[in-house]
């Protein structure tokens, strides 16, 4: 076996371990899910699940089934509640950011409080 074969092995190993790592059955299959996540460690899980599911351009892997996309398919509690709850941290996320009313400052209520560091002196 020659260096450039076990450096291909090598690399194959590290995408099969990631790629078990990013579809475990504990984790939500974001690419099934109709919305980004807006937590960031969840952002990151769907980026690096995007990532092994295009990689080499959806060709056959030895390393990858070819039913990535449709096992995991989020249909226990847990994932669902986490969905949920990314569902509704996005949609207070979009009509918080999108929000372009020209408007939206003018509306706003800012109460600012600087509390005397003077000691009332004046006495009767």
């Amino acid at each position: 076996m020659s260096k450039y074969e076990k450096r291909l092995d090598s690399h194959e190993l590290q995408l099969r371990i990631r790629y078990e790592r990013a579809f475990h059955k504990s984790k939500v299959n974001w690419l099934q899910v109709k919305f980004h996540p807006v937590t960031a460690i969840y952002i990151e899980d769907k980026k690096e699940q995007k990532y092994l599911a295009d990689y080499g351009f959806n060709l056959f892997q030895a390393w990858r089934p070819k039913k990535h996309l449709m096992s995991n398919n989020n249909s226990e509690p847990e994932k669902q509640k986490i969905i949920d709850q990314e569902r509704i941290k996005r949609e207070k996320a979009d009509s918080e950011v999108f929000d372009l009313s020209p408007f939206r400052n003018f509306y706003k209520k800012k109460i600012i409080r600087n509390p005397s560091k003077k000691t009332n002196t004046y006495k009767e």
